[in-house]
């Protein structure tokens, strides 16, 4: 409605939120403020409450558990039902308890609260349940993705969607602990993406830059120009620059962005790519649309002869009306001049059968033999420089 999700933005507004809310979201944060930092505010005396369980008093007690053991092996180790466990607990989210911040020592477990007289019972068993499934942790870095994880721990995407709860197409932040297999260390940044080089496509403008080092950098979701301007320590202006970005749009997962960064500039919390760990491909050069024309496809320019149609040709070279449009700019309703250039994403297969039948009607002109019509006559030639020989290169 008000086309914003800042919460006091919307406290302001007329209308923007229920009252209760308005006041008691202050305080809560108050609160929390307030007992983070008991010495500016005085209040070093007062003891938090522990967390209360969802139960009855005297009807639960509360155990130790490490980090990662899952709600299962828990509710196995007390000998309760998995929901009854969930039931007592619901400040877990998850299916296991999170992982806690590396750098802290003064938590190393999690309170979970059982039925009276299960707790010692279920705090003996659970270091063997919990031994099943022994993991590590990762703090996951500016541009890592699941897919990079997955690679750099040997293991698969849905696996460690598996362990951290998460859901098909979330992506956890960077700075988010997460939980990996045990035991591996990952691999170098090199071979940490994937087996195949990865493909960044630049705009037709070289950039160069005395004291700097071209990086290319692979945007996750909930990524912003200006926080990759800020990992890279350029400016927001130099990444729009650098990569033709519109700064009312959103950043896209699957983009590699080129970034020209300080030379010394070598990020611990960033995943980047060097220039030559990358196959760096100039927009709409011969070497772009070789790659990206399409397997079994390649890209040529024909030219319309009198009475051919957009629909003829498509069927001619097996492509669709929608991408004749897209390619050419141009309607599937505007008329085809005689002599006009179009260019399309012929079939190979339709392709080479179409140069097979221009060197053999060019064969029997030679020879002075009437060729036999087979009906495949218009719907354009293939342009002078991109037939004949083995194979045409595309006319670009």
């Amino acid at each position: 409605k008000y086309n914003t999700n800042d919460y006091w933005e919307l406290r302001r507004l007329e209308a923007g939120l229920p009252y209760e809310t308005a006041l008691y979201v202050p305080k809560i944060m108050a609160i929390a403020i307030a007992m983070h930092n008991c010495k500016v505010f005085h209040c070093e005396d007062v003891t938090p409450d522990p967390a209360e369980p969802f139960g009855e008093d005297g009807e639960v007690e509360g155990l130790s558990v490490a980090p990662g053991v899952t709600l299962e092996d828990v509710a196995e180790a007390a000998k309760i039902e998995p929901d009854v466990l969930a039931k007592l607990n619901p400040q877990v989210i998850g299916s296991r308890l999170p992982p806690v911040e590396l750098a802290t020592t003064a938590r190393k477990s999690w309170r979970i609260y059982v039925p009276k007289g299960k707790a010692r019972a279920a705090a003996a068993e659970i270091p063997a349940t919990g031994a099943r499934q022994s993991l590590g942790t990762h703090v996951v870095r500016w541009g890592e993705t699941l897919d990079a994880l997955a690679a750099a721990f040997g293991t698969s995407k849905g696996h460690l969607q598996n362990l951290n709860d998460l859901y098909p197409h979330e992506s956890p932040r960077p700075g988010t602990i997460v939980f990996v297999p045990a035991g591996r260390t990952p691999k170098a940044a090199p071979d940490i993406a994937a087996t195949t080089e990865p493909v960044a496509v630049v705009p037709d403008h070289a950039f160069g830059y005395q004291g700097r080092r071209r990086v290319f950098y692979e945007p996750v979701f909930g990524d912003t120009v200006e926080d990759v301007a800020r990992v890279a320590k350029v400016t927001p202006a130099d990444v729009r620059r650098w990569n033709h970005l519109d700064d009312q749009a959103n950043l896209q997962e699957g983009m590699r962005l080129q970034l020209h960064v300080p030379e010394d500039h070598h990020p611990v919390d960033a995943l980047l790519y060097e220039a030559p760990e990358v196959t760096v491909m100039t927009v709409e050069s011969a070497r772009f649309f070789d790659h990206f024309v399409g397997d079994g496809r390649e890209r040529v320019e024909i030219v319309a002869e009198t009475g051919d149609t957009w629909k003829e040709i498509g069927e001619r070279y097996g492509i669709s009306l929608g991408s004749l449009e897209r390619i050419n700019h141009r309607s599937r309703r505007s008329k085809l001049q005689a002599g006009q250039r179009v260019v399309v994403y012929a079939q190979r297969r339709l392709l080479d059968k179409l140069r097979a039948e221009e060197r053999a009607a060019a064969a029997r002109q030679a020879s002075d033999v009437p060729a036999a019509s087979d009906g495949s006559e218009g719907s354009g030639k293939i342009a002078d420089g991109t037939s004949g020989g083995d194979g045409p290169a595309a006319a670009r």
